[in-house]
C-alpha cells in the first residue's frame, strides 16, 4: 500500500509540469511587443485609420422607393422626457417648492393681495372724490 503523499513531496517545478519552461510566468510580459516612437502628444501616425462612414444615405433601390410624406427623421427627439418625481434636491434647481416653503409663499401671496386689494379701494374713493369736487367746480 502507497503512502499518502504530503504537499512537500510534490514537484511544482519544471520537471513536473513540461509546458512550464521558466522559473517566473511574467517574464515574457515584462516588455509590449512593440512601442511605437511619438513625435508630439497628439500624434496618431501609429495608430489604424477607420473607414468614415458615407455623409448621405444610399438612394433607395427601384423597388423599394422612399415613402412620401411623413418622416421619422423630421421628429424632434423624446429621448429627453421625464416622467418621474423630482428628488428633493433637484427640487430647488428646477424652481419646485417644498411645502414649507410653498406654505409661507401661499400667506405672502395672501397679504400682498389683501394689500393690492386695500390700494384698489383707495383709488376707487380718490376717485369718486374727484369726481364730486369736478361736479362742484362745474356747478359754482
Amino acid at each position: 500500500m502507497d503512502s499518502p503523499r504530503l504537499a512537500e513531496d510534490v514537484d511544482l517545478g519544471g520537471s513536473a509540469y513540461p509546458w512550464r519552461k521558466r522559473e517566473d510566468p511574467f517574464t515574457p510580459l515584462a516588455f509590449p511587443p512593440f512601442v511605437p516612437a511619438l513625435c508630439t502628444e497628439d500624434d496618431t501616425a501609429n495608430l489604424e485609420e477607420h473607414e468614415k462612414p458615407p455623409t448621405q444615405p444610399a438612394p433607395a433601390s427601384p423597388e423599394h422607393p422612399p415613402p412620401l410624406g411623413f418622416r421619422s427623421d423630421d421628429l424632434p427627439s423624446v429621448g429627453w422626457l421625464r416622467s418621474w418625481a423630482l428628488d428633493t434636491s433637484e427640487s430647488g434647481a428646477t424652481g419646485l417648492c417644498t411645502s414649507a416653503e410653498s406654505t409661507s409663499m401661499e400667506k405672502q401671496l395672501h397679504i400682498r393681495s389683501k394689500e393690492l386689494q386695500e390700494t384698489q379701494d383707495k383709488c376707487h374713493k380718490m376717485e369718486q372724490e374727484i369726481s364730486k369736487f369736478q361736479r362742484k367746480m362745474s356747478d359754482l
